[in-house]
């Protein structure tokens, strides 16, 4: 897990309709929109909670 970078960043904004809030959690995993939507939902949900950690204005 880590943070997307500029150009990372840059590719999420073309993105559009349900994957559009897939795709911030599935790039912070290093992973695409499919190979996310592929995981199980306990595994999407882990991610999801870590990139919220990571995001925290509690670790600025």
């Amino acid at each position: 897990m880590r943070l997307p970078n500029m150009w990372q960043q840059a590719s999420l904004n073309p993105v559009r309709g349900p994957d559009r809030e897939i795709a911030r959690f599935a790039a912070a995993a290093c992973m695409s929109i499919k190979q996310f939507k592929r995981l199980p939902a306990e595994k999407q949900q882990e991610i999801r909670w870590a990139y919220l950690r990571l995001m925290s204005p509690s670790n600025v």
